[in-house]
C-alpha cells in the first residue's frame, strides 16, 4: 500500500514539473515575442489584476487543474479526514 502511495505522489510531482515547464516556456516565449513587436509587458504583467469573464476562466481553469494534480494523488478518492 505504501508503495502504491509513492507511487502516486511521484506520479503528481511529474506531472506538475511538467505543466509548471510547459508553462514557464509558453511565457518566456510571449516576453519575446513582445520584445521582438517593441512590446515591453513585463510590468504589466506583474501589475494585472483580472476581472470579468477572464477571472472566472482562469478560476475554472485553476479548479479543474486542481483537481488533476490531487486525482493524480488519490485516484481511489480522497482519503477520510479522521
Amino acid at each position: 500500500m505504501l508503495h502504491r502511495r509513492i507511487d502516486d505522489l511521484a506520479a503528481a510531482y511529474v506531472s506538475v514539473l511538467g505543466e509548471l515547464w510547459i508553462l514557464r516556456d509558453r511565457q518566456a516565449v510571449l516576453e519575446e515575442v513582445l520584445q521582438h513587436h517593441n512590446i515591453s509587458a513585463t510590468d504589466e504583467i506583474d501589475a494585472f489584476e483580472p476581472s470579468g469573464s477572464f477571472k472566472s476562466r482562469l478560476d475554472s481553469e485553476r479548479q479543474a487543474w486542481v483537481r488533476r494534480m490531487v486525482g493524480a494523488m488519490f485516484r481511489k478518492g480522497l482519503p477520510a479526514v479522521k
